[in-house]
């Protein structure tokens, strides 16, 4: 058991008399000071967290586009036939998905689709991939053809037109060569 020493006066020792120990306003305004540092400082850090965790996101959904826009634009051009070159670009004929002849991959809008010969445009990714939480995000290509391989680059943007992602890609057709009354070179390319 604790004894405590009492003065003389009935109160406990280095107490002051007459007064109830409290907190003096220094000691409450030190408390707050610190207390409103330290919810600053947690705030700061929680709002940096977040802003990376968008930019990760958005690099994230740059990159699941740019893959899937490689994957779409790999399968057309692997079944590509007839090649050759107009003032579209590269065109070739599409016979695996029945879309025939005169057939080339454009970017309209910032999306890339696969047009037709008769102006039919289909978009190569869903425009779900081009949309995240914050933005809508932009696709551009550059497709070239030349012994006997495809030579495709394809960049996603930002809103602001700032670069995300690039991916360069190499496609070899299965059956680039001639069909009837093409004039394209036995390896399908043709300059015009």
């Amino acid at each position: 058991m604790k004894w405590i020493h009492k003065c003389g006066n009935g109160h406990a020792a280095g107490s002051r008399p007459g007064k109830n120990r409290g907190f003096t306003v220094l000691e409450l305004l030190a408390t707050t000071l610190i207390i409103a540092l330290a919810g600053g400082l947690i705030m700061t850090t929680i709002q940096m967290a977040i802003s990376q965790l968008h930019d990760r996101t958005r690099e994230s959904n740059a990159q699941m586009l740019c893959s899937a826009l490689a994957s779409s634009v790999q399968n057309e051009l692997t079944c590509a036939g007839n090649i050759r070159y107009s003032g579209a670009g590269v065109l070739f004929s599409d016979h695996v998905w029945g879309m025939g002849e005169n057939c080339t991959i454009i970017t309209s809008e910032g999306k890339l689709y696969l047009t037709d010969g008769a102006g039919g445009r289909y978009p190569l990714a869903s425009d779900a991939l081009y949309r995240s939480e914050r933005e809508t995000l932009s696709a551009s290509s550059e497709i070239s053809y030349g012994d006997g391989l495809f030579s495709v680059t394809i960049t996603i943007y930002t809103e602001a037109g700032e670069e995300l992602t690039v991916t360069e890609l190499t496609v070899k057709p299965i059956a680039p060569g001639r069909t009837a009354g093409s004039g394209s070179e036995e390896d399908g390319s043709q300059q015009g």
